[in-house]
């Protein structure tokens, strides 16, 4: 069963959430030229999802796609990483103040197990389910408080 299966999502979907969590886990580092072509046949899809999701991922600023040169991921601009990380860290600080008034016992339960399987995942160092965890210790803070909307804005920050 792979991915798409599994998730239930369209091929585009799919397809731009692979290559996505590649650039991001910087197994596709910048600057390196990507195919649609060899996506295609890697992923086992036709090449229209390839390149709708080329074209989505060009637009978060992942791919820069250069006509009759080729798509190549796109250098780290560190002036967006200080934006990201200026976002991120305002938006937490304030889910968290609110968290400490009005977190309920189930959340804070999940929050809890999320920690001990970090811990259990650094001291396996599974890098790959820990970078997970911490998604899901953020995701599970932010529907406590019912701010889902707002953690998914800053998820799309982390992109660009």
């Amino acid at each position: 069963m792979n991915n798409q299966t599994k998730f239930n999502v369209s091929t585009r979907e799919y397809v731009y959430e692979t290559i996505r969590e590649r650039i991001m886990t910087l197994k596709l580092p910048p600057g390196t030229a990507i195919s649609e072509k060899d996506i295609a046949e890697e992923l086992n899809v036709s090449r229209t999802p390839v390149r709708e999701a080329f074209l989505k991922l060009s637009e978060d600023e992942l791919l820069n796609i250069l006509p009759q040169r080729g798509s190549f991921v796109t250098l780290i601009d560190l002036n967006h990483v200080e934006d990201a990380r200026f976002m991120r860290e305002h938006t937490e600080a304030a889910i968290i103040k609110l968290a400490c008034s009005t977190i309920d016992e189930s959340s804070l339960s999940k929050m809890e197990a999320n920690v001990a399987e970090q811990k259990q995942a650094k001291e396996n160092d599974d890098d790959d389910l820990l970078f997970e965890l911490d998604r899901t210790f953020h995701l599970t803070l932010a529907e406590g408080m019912n701010k889902v909307r707002v953690w998914e804005i800053v998820q799309r920050m982390d992109t660009i």
